[in-house]
């Protein structure tokens, strides 16, 4: 009976330290799917800034008057997933002009393919996702259309 007398009580110990260690293991697997959240919610804004910033560039490319006057600066309200992007589409540079290939010498005035480079920039100001997206493009223009800068 002594050796029982001893014991008592250290059944709850073992137990308040095993439901000490569960708890904090808990703790520790909350942190982290937390942490992950929040990392899988910033990389889905940086990939909505980056669609926000190609979905401007296609505005852009759509309309042929962009290259006969390019914008300098102009900003671009846009919508994606829910989150309003407020995208700069920077100065539009022709780099480079020539005839278009592939016409014969009988045509008295072929094409002119120009080359393009387009650059937008996503920002959403509440998360603080910002993209930026290059673009290279070939347009053709009707003949003798120089690049206008």
């Amino acid at each position: 009976m002594d050796i029982r007398k001893s014991q008592q009580g250290v059944t709850l110990l073992v137990t308040l330290v095993s439901l000490v260690i569960v708890t904090l293991l808990a703790l520790a697997a909350i942190k982290a799917s937390s942490i992950n959240l929040r990392i899988s919610g910033n990389v889905q804004a940086a990939s909505e800034a980056e669609a926000a910033a190609q979905f401007a560039i296609d505005g852009l490319v759509a309309d042929i008057n962009t290259f006969k006057n390019p914008p300098n600066q102009t900003v671009v309200p846009v919508r994606i997933g829910g989150r309003d992007y407020d995208v700069t589409l920077r100065i539009a540079r022709c780099l480079n002009s020539k005839t278009a290939p592939g016409y014969s010498l009988l045509y008295s005035s072929p094409p002119v393919d120009q080359v393009w480079n387009l650059e937008a920039e996503a920002n959403h100001a509440r998360t603080g996702a910002r993209a930026t997206v290059t673009q290279g493009i070939r347009v053709r223009m009707p003949v003798g259309t120089l690049c206008p800068n």
